[in-house]
């Protein structure tokens, strides 16, 4: 979240990257936007430095992105699963309060 803190822009790349993806005709998921980004990685385990997965941090996400697929493959929405922005997602952070 430091990293996200200190630059902007976001939301807006954010929104580009739906509206690409929409025109394109592909599937777009943010897992950086997962509402239980918190709980499923831990600060101390799950990233090798602050941008990289560790091995724990990648069978975490695994995991993670498993349930959504599973979701998506039976029809399920998978809204209340992922903040709708950016600045939502901060705002809701454990960093931020």
């Amino acid at each position: 979240d430091a990293y996200l803190y200190a630059s902007e822009g976001w939301d807006g790349f954010y929104e580009y990257m739906q509206s690409f993806c929409q025109e394109n005709d592909c599937e777009f998921y943010d897992f950086n936007l997962l509402r239980d980004r918190y709980v499923i990685f831990s600060d101390t385990s799950s990233f090798f430095d602050i941008v990289h997965l560790s091995n724990q941090g990648a069978m975490a996400f695994s995991k993670a992105y498993a349930g959504v697929m599973k979701r998506v493959m039976n029809g399920e929405s998978i809204d209340d699963l992922f903040y709708g922005s950016y600045q939502e997602m901060l705002l809701d952070s454990p960093y931020a309060k």
